[in-house]
């Protein structure tokens, strides 16, 4: 089992809850439909075990398969609790943060098979069938050694199979990845030339003005697009000095605030991704409409996550042709997915007069 980060960090404070905040942890993210799941056979096998206990003159044959349910179910719950609890002590108390080898797995699954056997005996052949044995120790372990020793073999290979092929997806991920955030500088550049060609003719001492600051502006965008990642204090100033860029030819039509609680300032976010954002803004949302409008970048936390919005008052948003053609937007959605799969939840949409643009990060950089 994989733990994340922030699992891992609970588990060295060293609490005397330790053990149900892991499970607490467990049970989040990936492991939520493995946690449905192992909520689900703990239903199933107890609804039957019941059900057939209090009906042993049903015919033999339908006993029979109703016991096979029962059993595949206890032998996945009782498999989940070992796993659970073997991961932990691995983890926990050996410190050891690496990948399991096949005799920790054919651990789990010897005591798995095992457990299993011994309740659908006592619980359902005894009582039920009326199944009487003399108990050969002997036999019962080499038997149960016998079936985990194929049952985790195969485990182990399906996890180095899928370990291959999800080594394989984010190398795939990585390269579109890079090749997207490769795609925003020249898009970016090639935008900004565009207003300073316009201002040569018209008024060439704000053109000179505006292309020392696009130097300045630009200098600092290759120095965070070395790195996937930067913080929301460097992405905030290179904003800041985009919008400065802007205002040269937008005047007070362009209002900009930032609306971020100092401490956030430190999180971690995918480079560049505001500026996309806040350039879409301008170009489809304050340059239509004759008065201008106001920007405003919010970050609020929302339980472990944080939620980014990006609103304008400008023109109201229309997803036409020419919205879905835009190379940034359709960028940014796009490295966003990458980054943080589904959970970056990307929005945009207008409401009361204003236009919103919201995603979510985790704030750190894995």
């Amino acid at each position: 089992m994989t733990t994340d980060a922030r699992a891992i960090a609970v588990l060295n404070q060293g609490s005397p809850h330790n053990i149900r905040r892991y499970l607490r942890d467990y049970l989040e993210g990936e492991h939520d439909q493995k946690a449905s799941l192992f909520l689900t056979t703990i239903v199933i096998s107890q609804g039957l075990t019941f059900l057939i206990t209090e009906n042993p003159t049903w015919p033999s044959a339908v006993l029979l398969n109703l016991s096979v349910a029962i059993y595949i179910s206890v032998l996945y719950a009782i498999f989940f609790v070992y796993n659970f609890f073997i991961n932990f002590f691995v983890e926990r108390v050996l410190s050891y943060t690496g990948r399991l080898n096949i005799f920790v797995e054919f651990g789990k699954f010897f005591l798995t098979m095992l457990t299993a056997g011994q309740y659908q005996y006592y619980f359902i052949y005894e009582p039920i069938f009326g199944y009487s044995r003399n108990l050969n120790l002997s036999i019962v372990i080499v038997t149960t050694a016998l079936y985990s020793a194929v049952a985790s073999a195969i485990y182990y290979r399906f996890r180095q199979i899928k370990d291959i092929a999800l080594k394989s997806k984010i190398a795939q991920a990585e390269t579109q990845y890079s090749m997207l955030e490769s795609q925003m500088q020249p898009h970016f550049l090639f935008n900004s030339l565009n207003v300073l060609s316009e201002l040569i003719y018209v008024d060439p001492d704000l053109a000179n003005a505006m292309t020392q600051q696009l130097a300045d502006l630009y200098r600092e965008i290759l120095n965070n697009s070395k790195e996937k990642f930067s913080t929301l204090e460097s992405e905030i100033s290179i904003l800041k000095k985009y919008v400065e860029i802007q205002k040269i030819r937008f005047g007070d039509r362009i209002q900009f605030s930032v609306e971020v609680s100092p401490a956030f300032l430190n999180i971690k976010i995918p480079s560049l991704i505001l500026q996309t954002l806040v350039e879409n803004a301008i170009k489809h949302g304050i340059s239509p409409k004759k008065e201008g409008g106001e920007i405003r970048l919010t970050v609020t936390k929302l339980g472990k996550i944080f939620e980014v919005c990006i609103s304008n008052t400008g023109a109201l948003y229309k997803e036409d042709a020419a919205s879905k053609r835009s190379t940034g937007l359709q960028n940014t959605k796009n490295r966003l997915q990458l980054t943080y799969g589904k959970m970056s939840d990307f929005q945009i949409y207008s409401k009361e007069n204003k236009t919103y643009v919201k995603f979510n990060i985790t704030g750190r950089t894995k």
